[in-house]
């Protein structure tokens, strides 16, 4: 399991970037990464398909199983 900013960094991606890609500011998504702020389902759908992995691989605990 990767973090949002593992995620993020590994594409070459800046915050600027992936604000604009989710339709946010730099900020909020900042916030996201950081866990300061929860980040919405539509968000974390369009997040998991630019990463190409499951949503459930960002946002769970790696400790916690769905399978």
């Amino acid at each position: 399991m990767k973090t949002l900013k593992e995620l993020r960094t590994d594409h070459r991606m800046t915050l600027d970037e992936m604000a604009e890609l989710i339709g946010t500011t730099k900020t909020a998504y900042f916030y996201y990464e950081n866990g300061s702020r929860k980040v919405p389902a539509e968000v974390a759908h369009t997040l998991s398909k630019f990463f190409n992995v499951e949503v459930e691989d960002i946002f769970l605990p790696s400790t916690f199983s769905l399978r």
